[in-house]
């Protein structure tokens, strides 16, 4: 897994005046919020994926999504899905930990619920709403199969905990991130579904692309080869 820090010539003032903005509404810490903007605004401008779709499955209430909106003021197609209803139910490929803590009502924010009125409120509260967003309610399973096939994706990020929901993010749009395009997985380091997810669909569609991280917060990302 290679290393890389990405934060050289990236305006980290205006990283942090988007981090204080949305600080409330994400449950990742202030290092990885600040790495994951990094990395998408460094690519996007470098690869020039300003014309394609940037998406995000499992946005909880916004904060990382609105992030990304203000970080790539050039781009004009945010894609966000999420269930709106938290997390699916855990299991055996998760591991024992992941369904102990759903059973015993242990996870953050009520298994992750969000609501899903609150998240369009706030897109107009803070004037993204015009930015060529759209907005899928729904399971994965469900939302991601009837996404439009012929839309490029620049920016792919996973937020889905669990196996199954990071398997269906992979298994439906990979495919679609163009050549140089960037997908960030959240979870990797944290749950093991989601580490044994991206690594069975990239073994099992026989993909060569390498799982990198950022420094300092260690994110997980991978630079999309060709789809040859």
């Amino acid at each position: 897994m290679g290393k890389r820090g990405i934060t050289w010539g990236i305006d980290q003032y205006h990283l942090n005046k988007i981090w204080k903005k949305y600080r409330n509404l994400t449950m990742i810490s202030k290092k990885q919020y600040l790495d994951n903007l990094a990395l998408v605004k460094y690519y996007v401008n470098k690869n020039h994926l300003e014309r394609y779709s940037i998406i995000e499955c499992g946005t909880w209430q916004g904060g990382l999504s609105f992030g990304l909106i203000d970080v790539c003021p050039n781009n004009s197609d945010f894609v966000f899905f999420d269930s709106f209803e938290g997390l699916p139910e855990a299991t055996e490929l998760d591991g024992g930990t992941a369904i102990r803590l759903q059973k015993e009502n242990e996870l953050w924010h009520n298994n992750n619920t969000a609501s899903y009125d609150l998240f369009m409120s706030d897109l107009d509260k803070f004037g993204l709403s015009k930015r060529g967003v759209t907005v899928h309610k729904g399971w994965f399973e469900d939302t991601l199969p009837k996404f439009d096939k012929k839309k490029q994706i620049g920016v792919l990020r996973l937020d889905g905990d669990w196996y199954e929901s990071t398997y269906s993010i992979l298994d439906n749009l990979y495919d679609q991130v163009v050549e140089g395009g960037l997908i960030l997985i959240d979870d990797y380091h944290d749950w093991q579904g989601c580490s044994l997810a991206v690594h069975d669909y990239l073994a099992t569609k026989k993909k060569t692309d390498v799982i990198c991280q950022s420094y300092p917060s260690n994110v997980a990302y991978i630079l999309k080869k060709s789809n040859e």
